[in-house]
């Protein structure tokens, strides 16, 4: 309404912007655009919300500068479709994509960090718990329970022998293929004894 816009229609997209090709309702728009389609804009939040993925960057560039894409709209920053513009424009989605590559690297980099430490990242080990520091402890309750399935695997029993006798436990079949309760931590590609 502030701009005088005619919204011919509203696209949602779950998908992240990091990925090129994953985003298939990004796709349709920029193909609809490219056919003519019933838009010739695109409204949205900021331009790292609309494209952290240089190919798909360099895809709306293409389209602006072809006069396919008349304009963009954003919420949190104002675009000129001009020279400057456009450079301004590409400027922050290489800084979008920087900064989404960089959050990639450090988050990588704290969870093999967390992992060296023996810390919870994201997945909880059945029988344990997590204390304050984020460490694996035994949980009062079921740790028990998980040390008898192993002992009852270590004497040969079948795993559906072992599922019977603790039913109420739902012990998925490779928990036993899991080797955190001999103390090897396995996380992705990384193993810490």
């Amino acid at each position: 309404k502030d701009n005088n816009l005619n919204v011919v229609d509203v696209r949602w997209e779950e998908k992240s912007a990091m990925f090129a090709e994953k985003r298939a309702v990004f796709t349709d728009i920029l193909e609809t655009i490219d056919k003519g389609g019933i838009y010739d804009s695109i409204l949205a939040w900021h331009p790292d919300r609309l494209s952290r993925h240089m190919k798909e960057s360099g895809e709306i560039l293409d389209l602006l500068d072809n006069g396919k894409i008349i304009d963009l709209k954003f919420v949190s920053y104002t675009f000129i479709n001009d020279a400057a513009g456009k450079m301004s424009l590409s400027i922050l989605f290489a800084m979008a994509k920087e900064f989404s590559d960089k959050l990639s690297v450090d988050t990588k980099r704290g969870n093999r960090r967390k992992i060296q430490e023996g810390k919870y990242c994201g997945s909880y080990k059945r029988g344990y718990t997590i204390n304050n520091s984020e460490y694996f402890i035994p949980d009062d309750e079921k740790y028990k329970i998980y040390k008898n399935i192993w002992k009852l695997a270590l004497e040969g029993k079948s795993y559906k022998s072992i599922s019977d006798k603790f039913p109420e436990e739902k012990v998925p079949k490779g928990y036993l293929k899991d080797p955190f309760a001999a103390g090897i931590y396995c996380y992705g590609d990384q193993i810490v004894e």
